[in-house]
């Protein structure tokens, strides 16, 4: 009987909030590296019309890295992972607040059970 309570004791309970938060958080992470594979393949696209009309490929990749390719790059990887950080924090706030929350009540109780006298006890004289 003791094995089995604190084999539940030690399990942890999953927090529901929590995990929509890591969810999400790993959502906006697969948004913002879909965005940046579009962003590169535009950039691709952009150097192929210019050298298509003439122009020198080395000048257009010169010309197109901080104008388009650097702040597409950067613009991703900023907001959407920004998003996904923050997110994915917090779910571990969530978690651990949620945590010390129960702990908090569950020593509440348990203090508030050991400081209640029991009433059952019989007591007996020995007359005669």
């Amino acid at each position: 009987m003791e094995l089995q309570e604190k084999s539940t004791a030690k399990k942890t309970e999953r927090v529901t909030s929590s995990i929509v938060l890591y969810v999400a958080g790993v959502v906006v992470a697969i948004l913002g590296i879909a965005l940046l594979v579009t962003n590169v393949i535009e950039y691709k696209a952009a150097i192929t019309q210019y050298v298509a009309q003439g122009y020198a490929a080395a000048t257009v990749a010169k010309q197109l890295i901080p104008t388009q390719l650097l702040p597409a790059i950067f613009n991703s990887i900023g907001i959407y992972g920004g998003i996904a950080a923050l997110l994915i924090g917090a779910g571990k706030i969530n978690t651990k607040i949620t945590k010390a929350f129960k702990t908090s009540v569950v020593g509440e109780v348990e203090a508030a059970v050991t400081e209640v006298p029991e009433t059952n006890e019989v007591e007996t004289t020995d007359s005669k």
